[in-house]
């Protein structure tokens, strides 16, 4: 669905990562979180989905909870979805409304999916775009959950990223093509090669920024990172903070890479880490 857009803005999604997205009208944003709350209403996304969940029967679902499932294992293997949200097209959209438990007519999974979509696809920052893509990926849930248990090891979802772990060291050439071939051409999604990653217990063991290779733990050097933030806002006020911080991203991450915004770093840091995590 075409609509003016005001200058595109950064927001920090996970740790220290900074993505682009569309700044949608107001009046279109209140149509799609309206939307969001129907579709929330209906939909409850699969079981190893821990990503965008809304609590349903008391059962929360986070990063923490994410992260739990793959404690004190020998094998902790990693993959990462490239270009998640825009690799969602409208078509997949209109279908998956069309479906359990949805099942919208046809007219109106398509007036829906021209509401939810930017450009032919899901827009990263809309109110409805993670809702949706859980439920698009309910068939990549039960077929990674599905290879998962012939493998004898647990599988996890949060958003793009994928875990598997185990206590056999499985992961090798051939479970990494039968993986692909689910991921990719059956589900049409991409791997992004670079974030393949297997960890052993002599590693730190990470599933979406949390250490997992005994109980589910805040890096020290991300707990200190907050804390200096914290402490310079405090102390000297927002505007040194804010500069202390970005000349510190640079520093870390070279000058290539877009810096997200200081409040947003530190509003992610409490929803992410403030949930059963260490916190000393």
């Amino acid at each position: 669905m075409p609509y003016k857009k005001k200058k595109p803005h950064i927001y920090c999604f996970k740790k220290w990562k900074a993505r682009t997205i569309s700044a949608l009208i107001h009046i279109l944003k209140l149509l799609q979180k309206c939307l969001n709350v129907v579709l929330n209403i209906i939909f409850v996304p699969h079981k190893a989905a821990n990503g965008f969940v809304v609590n349903h029967d008391n059962k929360i679902r986070n990063i923490v909870t994410n992260a739990q499932i793959h404690t004190n294992k020998p094998y902790v293997y990693n993959i990462d979805l490239s270009d998640f949200f825009t690799s969602i097209a409208f078509r997949r959209i209109k279908t998956v409304l069309q479906l359990a438990p949805f099942n919208l007519p046809d007219d109106i999974a398509f007036l829906v999916a021209n509401l939810c979509s930017d450009n032919g696809v899901l827009p990263q920052g809309a109110p409805t775009s993670p809702t949706l893509t859980n439920a698009v990926c309910q068939r990549l849930d039960r077929k990674l959950t599905a290879f998962a248990k012939t493998n004898k090891i647990r599988y996890t979802r949060y958003a793009d990223d994928i875990t598997f772990s185990g206590y056999e060291n499985i992961f090798n050439e051939e479970f990494y093509n039968q993986l692909k071939n689910i991921v990719e051409i059956e589900e049409s999604f991409k791997i992004n090669e670079s974030k393949v990653r297997l960890q052993t217990r002599n590693d730190r063991q990470e599933v979406t920024g949390l250490t997992v290779n005994e109980k589910v733990n805040v890096e020290q050097r991300y707990i200190r990172s907050i804390r200096a933030m914290l402490h310079n806002w405090q102390n000297k006020g927002l505007e040194y903070a804010t500069t202390k911080f970005r000349e510190c991203y640079v520093k870390e991450k070279g000058a290539k890479r877009v810096i997200p915004p200081f409040e947003s770093v530190l509003r992610m840091a409490n929803y992410n880490f403030t949930d059963g995590t260490r916190r000393k």
